[in-house]
């Protein structure tokens, strides 16, 4: 027997015209639900896109806060310098000029205001403070501990607590004051747990200890005396220089 394939073919066609509703309803609701996981992805695009350019925008203004700080400091670095040079020349006659300190003080201000949570930038404030306060160039104030120098060194200990130096230039202000107190002997212990190595932490432990030999706690003196051994080791010279000083 054989099978007529014009009436199969003709059959075909017909299904194929006539299709389905069921059929049709399920492509719908298949294109339904894919629609909606589009337009469900989209709202998240926009919140990554959005978190981007906000993230953009905070570095750019970071970058901004950097280059600005940085030509603040410059300028007040170089008033450091020059003070620095002028008064190892001439130490009995060098005198900051008060408009020179007037404007690496703001400098340094101004710095602040940009970053004020950097702790290099109250580093540069204090070591400004400190010409300040040995020409005499900053106000009296009736509260010693409440000094701009003193606050400025706490801010940056608080903020970088693990700095030996800024702990013993800290002690060294604060003995400027005649502040020989028990943070001027907690400055110097930690400064000395932390860098016993550091050169300028064996400078002013030295120092100090030979100034007041014979008024500090013995625990104080002798870490103060263990690093004046060092400082001798590290530069011989320099140490026996500053012995001599308090020898004769």
């Amino acid at each position: 027997m054989s099978i007529d394939s014009s009436n199969h073919s003709e059959s075909g066609h017909a299904e194929s015209r006539h299709s389905d509703p069921t059929k049709k309803r399920r492509r719908r609701r298949r294109s339904s639900r894919s629609n909606k996981k589009s337009f469900d992805i989209k709202p998240s695009r926009a919140l990554f896109a959005l978190a981007g350019i906000a993230l953009l925008f905070q570095a750019s203004q970071t970058s901004l806060a950097l280059i600005k700080a940085g030509a603040l400091n410059s300028q007040t670095n170089q008033y450091l310098e020059y003070w620095q040079g002028k008064e190892k020349k001439d130490p009995q006659g060098f005198q900051p000029k008060p408009h020179d300190y007037e404007v690496a003080l703001k400098g340094a201000e101004r710095a602040l205001e940009t970053l004020p949570d950097s702790p290099e930038q109250w580093v540069l404030k204090a070591r400004v403070l400190e010409w300040g306060q040995r020409y005499n160039l900053e106000p009296k104030v009736d509260d010693l501990q409440q000094s701009p120098l003193l606050t400025s060194w706490e801010t940056a200990i608080q903020l970088r607590p693990a700095w030996p130096y800024a702990w013993a230039d800290y002690a060294m202000d604060r003995a400027q004051y005649s502040l020989i107190d028990d943070k001027f002997t907690a400055a110097l212990m930690r400064a000395n747990e932390l860098g016993p190595w550091e050169l300028r932490v064996q400078q002013l432990s030295a120092t100090l200890g030979l100034h007041y030999k014979g008024f500090l706690a013995p625990e104080l003196q002798h870490t103060l005396d263990a690093s004046l051994q060092r400082y001798e080791k590290l530069d011989p010279r320099a140490a026996k220089k500053l012995i001599e000083q308090y020898t004769k």
